[in-house]
């Protein structure tokens, strides 16, 4: 992880021409020199990023700011942006000096932790010991595979998600088939919710931010798994595409479809739902309503059939 030319102005090897490039980006060789990356950083799409995720995270705050509802998944998201934000600026600051090693960490670092913060520990040291091992002129190829093992982390557990949606789904939808309508919480907040347009548009949104979150998240496995040299890691438009764009996508999707306006009267409901600010099921309440009682959930006191959490 260090620029890709190491040749001082009268030809010898210098291990110190990082430090002189980057304080003198347009001296000799270092004019040709892209420096930590395998190609020019090209601001447009880099501002354009930074701008649409300093809009999405507005467009969080605001949202979370009137309804106050769903707290949990704005805080996540929120933090999620934060760290796109400040991973496009420092591609930015790049573009300005690409002799910047803590412009390259600091991009690098910060959007390979925004899409998954489970695995952020595992990339943040992979980042940390690539930056020392750079410094001080070792290989970073231990760094570089924690950074991997993150990366895979957040396959794995995108790709779990996914299984556990479709078995759910399957099973939801057999179960419908045998019972009816009878297979279903009666409640009508709840039914109100499930026959939306808006809660199925939140399902797809949910949906589409998962598929590019782990499309990004393999993109970002195959590119780092040939070092920081390879042949990945020279394509910027393959970087936008796979990386910018998809994320892009998902959080768009989500914040369009935010589940507090697609799923509102879960968040507002007293017993047996997400309850409100948090977003979590009601600490106040033990009990979930059971399901033949509209008549008492219209009350929104809990019948003699409730059965305990």
């Amino acid at each position: 992880m260090q620029p890709t030319s190491h040749v001082a102005l009268n030809g010898t090897q210098a291990p110190d021409m990082p430090f002189f490039c980057l304080q003198n980006t347009e001296a000799g060789a270092c004019v040709d020199d892209t420096g930590y990356y395998l190609y020019r950083i090209d601001l447009a799409p880099n501002a354009a990023f930074l701008a649409i995720f300093t809009a999405s995270l507005i467009g969080f705050i605001v949202t979370w700011a009137f309804t106050r509802r769903g707290t949990a998944f704005n805080v996540a998201m929120i933090l999620g942006l934060l760290c796109e934000i400040i991973g496009y600026s420092g591609r930015i600051a790049s573009w300005y000096n690409r002799f910047d090693m803590n412009a390259f960490l600091t991009q690098i670092c910060c959007l390979t932790m925004g899409p998954a913060f489970m695995a952020a520990i595992l990339q943040a040291l992979g980042g940390g010991m690539a930056s020392v091992a750079s410094q001080q002129y070792k290989s970073a190829d231990l760094g570089t595979n924690i950074m991997i093992a993150g990366l895979a982390f957040q396959v794995a557990t995108i790709l779990a998600f996914i299984a556990c949606s479709v078995d759910f789904a399957i099973r939801t939808i057999h179960r419908q088939r045998t019972l009816g309508e009878a297979a279903f919480d009666q409640r009508p907040e709840i039914v109100k919710v499930r026959n939306s347009r808006r809660f199925k548009a939140f399902l797809c949104a949910l949906s589409l931010s998962a598929f590019c979150i782990l499309w990004r998240s393999a993109f970002r496995v195959a590119e780092l798994s040939e070092g920081w040299k390879g042949p990945l890691m020279g394509h910027q438009y393959m970087f936008v595409g796979f990386e910018g764009i998809l994320i892009v996508v998902a959080v768009a999707a989500l914040n369009i479809f935010h589940p507090a306006s697609c799923m509102k009267e879960l968040l507002e409901m007293d017993h047996g739902g997400l309850k409100g600010i948090w977003g979590f099921r009601d600490r106040k309440s033990n009990t979930l309503i059971s399901e033949g009682s509209v008549e008492d959930s219209d009350r929104k006191t809990p019948t003699s059939e409730a059965v305990a959490v």
